[in-house]
């Protein structure tokens, strides 16, 4: 009893070879630690790029462990510990041009959980900028504060509140905040950003990461390390090996004999 013809051995070969042929999406990530001038208290954060498909997605991390109503530190969260600012170079400064298109977060710590965050055009969200930017030697630039060089704050013109949507840690809650941070729309743990890519792009070529806090450049800021992380390739060998057995199996079928009536 034949259970896999000659035709559908062809098939499967040629999804496995075609399996392992494809090139998985690239990514690179970086993280860094520091304090902000305000509370001093301990800030981290982390910055997740990936691309794949003419999409770079950016999810923006405040990793920071700090608990603000823990004992023994009991202090309230203020504007320098809300993560509001991510810049990068590609290749050693400006790069392929990008366009914004969404930003989302699993969680809002005031009011409701919105799907879209992109707020570019509305004063008082998240913003990109690129090219020459203003007091920083990144040439890409997302940000919720002004800080002269995006347009969802108040130093550039602006009317919303600068640190809307800001990033607070996993452990910040309600409440835990100073007058100006409570009662503040505040994106929790992460958000991440959607932008379109113009070219070719290579996130390992990322370079000079810098994350912000704070509502000005002066506020609290420290650069991103770590290493990139490439994620390779299937082994060339294998995937030639992948490729040449369905060749094979249709020479195979090419040569069998009708079988006589």
């Amino acid at each position: 009893m034949r259970f896999f013809s000659p035709r559908k051995w062809v098939l499967a070969l040629s999804i496995v070879g075609l399996g392992l042929s494809a090139q998985p999406g690239q990514c690179a990530f970086f993280s860094g630690t520091g304090t902000g001038s305000g509370s001093g208290n301990p800030l981290a954060a982390s910055a997740d790029f990936s691309y794949s498909g003419g999409i770079l997605t950016i999810v923006l991390t405040n990793t920071s462990g700090f608990d603000y109503k823990a004992s023994p530190n009991s202090s309230s969260a203020v504007p320098t510990d809300v993560l509001t600012g991510l810049f990068f170079n590609y290749n050693g400064g400006f790069g392929p041009s990008l366009t914004f298109n969404t930003a989302t977060t699993p969680t809002i710590t005031v009011g409701s959980n919105p799907s879209n965050l992109k707020l570019s055009s509305t004063p008082g969200g998240w913003d990109f900028a690129q090219g020459s930017l203003s007091g920083v030697t990144q040439h890409y630039g997302l940000g919720t504060a002004g800080m002269g060089i995006f347009d969802g704050g108040t130093s550039s013109g602006g009317t919303g509140n600068p640190s809307n949507f800001g990033i607070m840690n996993s452990l910040y809650v309600d409440g835990e905040g100073n007058p100006s941070v409570n009662g503040t729309p505040y994106a929790k743990d992460s958000i991440t950003f959607s932008l379109s890519v113009s070219g070719a792009f290579d996130p390992n070529l990322i370079s000079n990461v810098r994350f912000q806090y704070g509502t000005n450049l002066s506020e609290g800021d420290f650069s991103g390390g770590g290493g990139n992380l490439l994620i390779p390739p299937a082994p060339a060998g294998l995937i030639l090996f992948a490729s040449g057995l369905p060749v094979l199996g249709l020479c195979r079928l090419i040569r069998r004999k009708p079988v006589a009536a």
